[in-house]
C-alpha cells in the first residue's frame, strides 16, 4: 500500500508538471529525504537531475509565451503519460500482467491530470488570458512542490489529495468539453 500511496500522487502531479515532479523526487532521493523504488533511483543521478532541472526551467519559461505554451502542452500530452507509463512499468512487480496494468494505470492517471490542467488553461484563457495563466503557473508549481513534500512526509495524506485531484481533473475535462461543444454549436449553428 505504501508504494501506491507514493506512486499515485507522483503520477497525479506528473500530469501537471512532469519535469518538476521527476526533478523533485530525484532531489528528495539524493538528499536522503525519500527512498525511491530501486528501479527508478536513477532519478537521483546528477546527470538526470541536471537534465530534469533544465527541462523544468524550460517549462516554467515556456509558460510565459502563449504560443510556446500551447505547443509545449500539446507535445506533453503525449510525453507525460508515456513517461508515467514507463515509470509504472519499472516499479511494477516483475510479472507481465502487473507490469502492463501498472503501466496503463500510470499513463492513465497522468493523462487525466494533464487533460484536467489543459482544460483549466482553456477555460482560463477564454476568461482571463494573462492574469489567469500567471495565477495558474504559480498554483501549479506550488501544488507540485506541496505534493512532493506530502509524498515524502505524509504519503497517505498525499494519496487522498491526489485522488481528489484526479476527480477534479475529470470534472474539469467534462466542463471544458461542454464549453467547447457549446462554442462549436454556437459558431457552426
Amino acid at each position: 500500500m505504501e508504494a501506491l500511496s507514493t506512486l499515485i500522487p507522483g503520477l497525479a502531479i506528473g500530469g501537471i508538471r512532469i519535469y518538476l515532479t521527476l526533478f523533485s523526487l530525484g532531489v528528495s532521493q539524493s538528499l536522503g529525504f525519500y527512498s525511491l523504488p530501486e528501479k527508478i533511483q536513477f532519478l537521483a543521478n546528477p546527470f538526470v537531475l541536471v537534465l530534469f532541472g533544465i527541462l523544468a526551467l524550460a517549462e516554467l519559461i515556456a509558460e510565459f509565451f502563449p504560443v510556446v505554451e500551447h505547443i509545449w502542452h500539446l507535445v506533453h500530452s503525449f510525453i507525460s503519460p508515456v513517461a508515467a507509463a514507463i515509470l509504472g512499468y519499472l516499479v511494477a512487480p516483475e510479472t507481465p500482467t502487473s507490469q502492463i496494468i501498472l503501466a496503463a494505470t500510470a499513463g492513465g492517471v497522468t493523462m487525466a491530470t494533464h487533460m484536467g490542467k489543459a482544460g483549466t488553461r482553456a477555460i482560463a484563457s477564454t476568461h482571463t488570458p494573462i492574469i489567469g495563466n500567471v495565477v495558474l503557473n504559480l498554483a501549479e508549481n506550488t501544488l507540485v512542490i506541496f505534493m512532493i513534500v506530502m509524498i515524502v512526509h505524509h504519503p497517505y495524506i498525499a494519496l487522498i489529495i491526489s485522488l481528489g485531484l484526479i476527480l477534479l481533473a475529470i470534472v474539469i475535462i467534462y466542463t471544458a468539453y461542454k464549453i467547447v461543444g457549446g462554442l462549436l454549436s454556437w459558431i457552426f449553428g
